[in-house]
């Protein structure tokens, strides 16, 4: 999948277990060690507000290069990856600008907030992270461009503590979501484009264990009001600076009737502001209710597909006739029990059981007695079957158990027990009171590096033993 799918953090979990994990969280840790302090070069480089012209228009941008590799390392390994050295990162900036301790405990959630709006945003849909392709790239510019807007709140604290005039603030304010999502765009989205996908390939080999979540409905409303909200707070906030800066230019103007023209014509401007603003805000309401109701929709087909698949599967591992699994699933389990065995240092025990003289059964009753008979006995023996026992019809009247928690005396146990459960069970056929006997060939080895079918072959020949011994009984063959 190319889609956000985060890694788990718990890297504690991870150092501990080895492996490819461990040089995962190794790799992060020495990431840290380099984002953290790069926000620096930000404040000791004055790389704040820097002024550009573009199309005529005078523009103010920060670099900020913490955030070069924090958003990446965001969409594909997951948030508190990249959040925790870019809360610290900010830290230091803020710690440089001698901004009061209680105030650099906030200030710092500044980029972790708009790093939060991302991962929302691509949590609430199925975009594609590598941008391969025109939908993606789309989508990653409308996201970054509302992570940058939902981050930018920090430049009010910065511009607060530091006492800035108007005139700065607005800079500081605008090079801060101007220059993150330039950025975002000339620099993130490149990195994207050719590093996600091996990226997340890694990703997979480190962590095959990551599951894919459904969203629920609650996740995608909160996608939708947040995003309104910052939408319609940015468009207030840019208005209300602007209008902020125009009026600070007036004061300076000598003439009273000069200011007083300008003043009114300013406040003509706020009317379609406001009307812009109730806009968005319904705007945002339409696409809630759109959102909620067709999630819902899709919730509820999701929840009828699952359903059928698993019917299906269900239909495809198991036998028509007793409901026991079929040939095919008990092949593709042992390999797992083969390797649950050596975790646990155990042996792997396999029984074939096959019915006596069931042909005179189905001679005498027919052969749908002989069913009943097959489907009432196979109820009774997965009564007692335990968690990590694979039990299955392998063909006609011939059933195969393969499990790894059991040693010799535990396979002796079971092997009699089920030759007691046959003799004791009496089926009720019409008028007719069926009685029968079981024969059990059992293998127990302690070689793991057998085939499935070489065990179950010895474990047949165990059974021709015990046929040939007058049935009714089991025989067992051990391989250290």
């Amino acid at each position: 999948m190319i889609q956000y799918r985060p890694i788990p953090f718990k890297p504690i979990k991870y150092f501990r277990a080895g492996g490819a994990s461990r040089r995962f969280t190794i790799y992060w840790l020495l990431a840290c060690f380099l984002i953290v302090p790069s926000g620096m070069l930000t404040r000791i480089f004055e790389l704040t507000g820097l002024s550009i012209t573009l199309l005529g228009l005078d523009l103010y941008i920060t670099i900020y290069l913490p955030m070069l590799i924090c958003l990446p390392m965001c969409l594909v390994f997951g948030y508190f990856w990249a959040a925790i050295p870019a809360y610290f990162s900010t830290v230091m900036v803020a710690i440089l600008g001698d901004m009061p301790l209680q105030w650099i405990v906030v200030f710092a959630f500044a980029n972790p907030i708009g790093l939060a709006m991302l991962i929302l945003i691509y949590r609430t849909t199925p975009a594609k992270i590598n941008l391969h392709d025109i939908p993606s790239v789309w989508f990653f510019v409308v996201a970054s461009f509302l992570s940058s807007l939902s981050g930018s709140i920090g430049s009010f604290i910065w511009t607060y503590t530091n006492q800035v005039n108007l005139h700065d603030f607005f800079r500081v304010w605008q090079g801060w979501w101007l220059g993150g999502f330039i950025q975002a765009l000339l620099i993130c989205a490149p990195l994207l484009y050719v590093f996600a996908s091996s990226l997340i390939q890694y990703k997979k080999m480190a962590f095959p264990e990551i599951a894919i979540h459904q969203e629920k409905r609650s996740t995608f409303k909160l996608a939708i009001i947040l995003t309104t909200m910052v939408l319609i707070l940015f468009t207030w906030l840019a208005f209300k600076v602007g209008m902020m800066n125009v009026k600070d230019q007036i004061d300076m103007l000598s003439e009273d009737s000069t200011r007083a023209l300008i003043l009114d014509a300013l406040n003509v401007i706020e009317f379609p502001v406001i009307i812009y603003i109730f806009v968005l805000a319904f705007i945002g309401y339409f696409v809630f209710y759109f959102i909620d109701y067709w999630t819902l929709r899709l919730e509820q087909a999701n929840t009828e597909l699952t359903k059928h698949n698993d019917q299906l599967y269900q239909l495809s591992i198991r036998d028509n006739l007793t409901k026991a699994f079929n040939r095919g699933y008990l092949f593709h389990q042992m390999p797992e029990l083969i390797e649950q065995a050596k975790v646990q240092q155990r042996a792997l025990t396999v029984m074939v059981i096959d019915f006596d003289h069931f042909k005179k059964i189905n001679d005498q009753y027919g052969h749908s007695a002989g069913d009943q008979v097959l489907k009432a006995f196979i109820s009774e023996v997965q009564k007692i079957l335990c968690e990590g026992q694979v039990f299955a019809r392998f063909g006609g009247e011939e059933f195969v158990l393969a499990t790894h928690q059991s040693a010799s005396d535990e396979a002796k146990s079971l092997a009699i027990d089920l030759n007691e459960l046959a003799r004791q069970m009496v089926v009720h056929v019409n008028d007719d009171r069926i009685k029968f006997t079981i024969s059990i060939g059992v293998f127990v080895t302690h070689d793991l590096g057998m085939m499935p079918d070489q065990m179950i072959d010895l474990a047949d020949h165990a059974l021709y033993q015990a046929k040939a011994n007058g049935r009714d009984q089991y025989v067992m063959a051990v391989k250290t």
